[in-house]
């Protein structure tokens, strides 16, 4: 995805902005491969709904202004808290079968099943302002809209999400299914409605006002952020996978375009985006694949054993399994990692014309699991103190049963310490 916002390096400024509603304004450091898990059976969702947050700032203009981190407003995309029986967190494991099975069908229908979010028609309950487009990802582009007879300002970002072909629907339910699920998460961008017609669906969010991506900052900035800023943001994103876990679902899509920052410098605060390709798991539970594929997300993002799993689908028309909670601690730590030494991008990105990306990202895996000096992360570890060259080896290994959880990242000395 392109943003039509003019970028000047500045030290660590935030560009005022809009919450695409689960979708990215920036660019995401490796194309999405759209062939997410399929979900396991349906579980309860919670029974209220979040009211969205009006937009503070608009896009429409070819550049945007900026605010010093000191200056930002309080995040807008914190919600209130809505009472709701969380499932119970499972072993995160996703595996898949060689062929397709009754779990295609089940994320289809899980588009059309009933819901309190449910509604009978977008065109009847929204304006759609076809001039304001915020954004275009894998699964759709995102909108301004408006409620019918409602004052200009209330406004929200929907989702358009075409149905051409049953995986289409697939997405779209999985996507819904995962949003209802977190219904209520502070760190989470919230679904206000959804809507679902023969040839498209709508999902509308609410609008974020005041913030910017991650991947917005890292374009404006000059620099890395000061330290403090820098474990401030780390916390929150880990805060918003713990709580994404906790609801029984992986991302599989962290990446600095989907983690939204807003707030002050000495409170940050973080709201998670573009849930198309998160998934449920459950105690002994299986997520199927709609598609032949084990891929979920973008390459420069993607943990090795997610890259091993599509190489071992290649070799043996069979899926590897693998722990998503895992994967999306990975994806976090190249996240921040790319934040905390910006000058050369994501640390496992291919080379832009790369004949075979994959492999390329498993190449440089490889290396950095051999500690290989030439790697990029080895070499800007080189001057990092050792509580902080601990923080990254462990949380960036190659191994995810030696890799640290969430939890533990978030307990880890590095994110304590105060300058």
């Amino acid at each position: 995805m392109q943003t039509t916002t003019t970028l000047h390096p500045a030290p660590w400024k935030l560009s005022s902005g809009v919450c695409l509603g689960g979708i990215n304004m920036a660019g995401t450091g490796g194309a999405n491969i759209r062939q997410p898990p399929i979900a396991t059976p349906d579980r309860a969702a919670g029974p209220a709904s979040t009211t969205a947050t009006p937009n503070a700032a608009s896009t429409d203009s070819g550049a945007s202004s900026t605010v010093a981190w000191e200056q930002l407003v309080e995040q807008s995309c914190a919600s209130t808290p809505v009472p709701s029986p969380l499932p119970a967190a499972g072993d995160g494991w996703c595996r898949w079968p060689s062929r397709r099975g009754c779990g295609a069908c089940a994320a289809a229908d899980r588009l059309h099943a009933p819901s309190p979010l449910m509604g009978e028609c977008f065109e009847a309950d929204y304006v759609l302002h076809q001039c304001a487009r915020l954004g275009r990802g894998a699964s759709g582009a995102v909108y301004r809209c408006s409620v019918v007879g409602a004052p200009a300002g209330e406004q929200y970002a929907v989702k358009v999400i075409a149905l051409r072909k049953y995986e289409d629907r697939a997405l779209a339910g999985r996507e819904r299914r995962a949003l209802e699920l977190l219904r209520g998460a502070a760190r989470v961008v919230q679904l206000r409605r959804a809507y679902v017609a023969a040839c498209r669906a709508h999902l509308v969010f609410e609008l974020l006002g005041q913030g910017s991506t991650l991947r917005e900052l890292l374009h404006q900035s000059a620099g890395a952020p000061p330290p403090a800023l820098l474990r401030g943001i780390a916390r929150e994103l880990l805060l918003a996978l713990s709580e994404v876990h906790a609801r029984g679902l992986c991302h599989l899509d962290v990446k600095p375009a989907n983690v939204w920052v807003a707030g002050s410098s000495a409170a940050p605060r973080v709201c998670l985006l573009d849930l198309a390709f998160a998934h449920e798991f459950a105690l002994g539970g299986r997520a199927m694949m709609a598609v032949p594929s084990a891929l979920c997300g973008s390459p420069a993002y993607m943990a090795p054993e997610v890259v091993a799993a599509d190489a071992a689908h290649l070799r043996t028309h069979r899926f590897a399994p693998y722990d998503g909670r895992a994967a999306d601690a990975w994806s976090a730590g190249v996240t921040l990692f790319e934040a905390a030494f910006p000058g050369a991008g994501p640390p496992f990105c291919p080379p832009a014309k790369a004949l075979d990306p994959l492999a390329e990202i498993a190449a440089l895996h490889a290396a950095w699991a051999a500690a290989t000096p030439a790697h990029p992360v080895m070499q800007q570890l080189a001057a990092a103190t050792p509580q902080e060259r601990d923080f990254w080896q462990r949380l960036l290994s190659a191994d995810p049963g030696v890799r640290l959880t969430v939890e533990a990242a978030l307990a880890h000395p590095f994110l304590q310490g105060s300058c």
